[in-house]
């Protein structure tokens, strides 16, 4: 252990360097542990929540990454400060991975002998380029901190978040599946004309081919189109999820529901975002579940102890232009067959997908669905399916709660097609 005046003066040092000298946060945090260094303690998570974030007794680690996130923000901050201001410096102090104790480490010092070598021409040469080139990577590197930065004030969730752990560690692309209501092209001999047509029980080119199998009188009137129709309960969830993904550099590919093959199952991570309606062949993943739906009329069956049937609500102001809703969102994370996951989360309505997203990627409402599976399963489980009772107005959410969970174990059994 350095002495204290030592150490004083390698924190006075690092505190007023530019790299700190605008970071209230990174300070009272870098000074906080140094004195806990000095007075031979070593500081727990809940502590630095209070002491230096000003967070109460409640405080609970598992639910909250605040102290974890900045002391990785700190630790970035002082490698950087050591390759500029700092890389002559006769200690370095870091903060060890996995720990919140700091450490004086002597940094290795060049022999004097080496600064007595003559210096020729060519040397002075290449020490204009070394300062031209330091000078391009010093500019680099604060842009890049700036950037690291923004990026990470992004991170909403942690990477060993149990309900995320598989699509921001996992070996797999992912891929966002978006529901959508499936169209396909008709020829209306009458008008001499193309129609384009929906209908409501012919969601993806499989349902479309199934029809003509069982309908051949179709079979020349009927063929595949190249439109589609996404709801906004797709695209508006999106907003939600992106931040979530591009903060750990992910980028995750998207495709359209009434496109997806047993194929992609084996090569990525899957993410439904959609209505009930529009799940495809995702439907056949939930078949086993004790939470059902039906279409027509709207209803949710849950077989568990008892069978309890639920019916969403949608109800039009008198002008006809907003509506109260009532909707039952489900969420459901299943194993897949690679090795992977996939997560579907779907609703009758718009309000029940977009609020249900909600509640998986806001950082102030997802604990509240961590503690709701740890009351149930004592654990939050890897895999698991949830529904969730959303009430609102218009598209705005007023109320969500849980009303049925139930763990799904890793040999869930699914029939994958290939």
């Amino acid at each position: 252990m350095i002495k204290r005046e030592k150490a004083r003066q390698i924190l006075d040092k690092i505190l007023s360097s530019s790299l700190f000298q605008n970071s209230e946060i990174n300070k009272k945090l870098l000074e906080y542990l140094v004195n806990k260094y000095l007075d031979r303690e070593v500081p727990k998570e809940t502590a630095i929540a209070i002491d230096v974030f000003d967070k109460d007794s409640s405080y609970n680690p598992h639910e909250d990454t605040l102290v974890r996130v900045h002391i990785y923000k700190l630790r970035n901050k002082l490698e950087k400060y050591y390759l500029l201001e700092g890389k002559d410096d006769e200690y370095k102090l870091c903060i060890p991975k996995g720990h919140y104790e700091v450490k004086f480490i002597p940094q290795k010092r060049l022999s004097k002998s080496s600064n007595k070598a003559r210096v020729q021409p060519i040397l002075i040469t290449l020490s204009v380029l070394i300062v031209i080139l330091t000078g391009l990577v010093i500019g680099l590197l604060i842009k890049n901190e700036r950037l690291d930065d923004e990026i990470n004030s992004l991170k909403i969730v942690d990477a060993e978040d149990l309900i995320w752990k598989n699509y921001l560690q996992g070996r797999l692309p992912n891929l966002i599946v978006n529901g959508d209501n499936y169209f396909f092209s008709m020829d209306d001999t009458l008008m001499d004309q193309t129609l384009i047509v929906r209908n409501t029980r012919i969601n993806s080119t499989l349902d479309l081919h199934a029809f003509l199998e069982d309908n051949p009188i179709w079979a020349d009137k009927i063929y595949e189109g190249d439109y589609a129709f996404l709801g906004k309960e797709s695209a508006w969830s999106l907003q939600k999820l992106f931040p979530i993904f591009y903060s750990f550099h992910l980028n995750p590919e998207l495709t359209l529901a009434s496109q997806l093959t047993w194929e992609d199952f084996q090569k990525y991570n899957i993410l439904y975002l959609g209505s009930y309606k529009a799940l495809g062949i995702l439907n056949s993943l939930i078949t086993n579940l004790s939470i059902q739906y039906q279409l027509y009329p709207h209803k949710i069956i849950i077989n568990s102890d008892s069978t309890r049937v639920f019916t969403p609500e949608l109800t039009r102001d008198e002008n006809q232009l907003k509506s109260y809703n009532k909707d039952y969102a489900l969420c459901v994370k299943l194993p897949g067959p690679n090795n992977n996951a996939a997560l579907i989360i779907a609703g009758f309505y718009f309000i029940g997908v977009y609020e249900a997203v909600k509640q998986l990627t806001d950082p102030t409402l997802r604990p509240l669905l961590e503690n709701y599976l740890i009351k149930q399963h004592g654990h939050v489980p890897e895999y698991f399916e949830v529904l969730m009772e959303i009430s609102g107005f218009g598209r705005t959410g007023f109320s969500t709660t849980y009303i049925h969970s139930a763990e799904i174990k890793a040999d869930y059994k699914i029939e994958w097609k290939q």
